[in-house]
């Protein structure tokens, strides 16, 4: 599996990036949609297993 590196917190923002992503030719599954800030906040603490 893949890293998730990006962590969008709004549908608006996964929406553009992804939207990048694709119009790049990268892989979009490394976005990581989070719901509310403090839920990114706690993804980003969260050391990599």
């Amino acid at each position: 599996m893949k890293d998730l590196d990006i962590i969008p917190e709004c549908y608006i923002d996964t929406n553009l990036i992804e939207t990048i992503l694709n119009t790049k030719g990268c892989y979009t599954e490394g976005v990581n949609h989070q719901k509310g800030c403090n839920t990114v906040v706690k993804t980003m603490n969260d050391p990599k297993k």
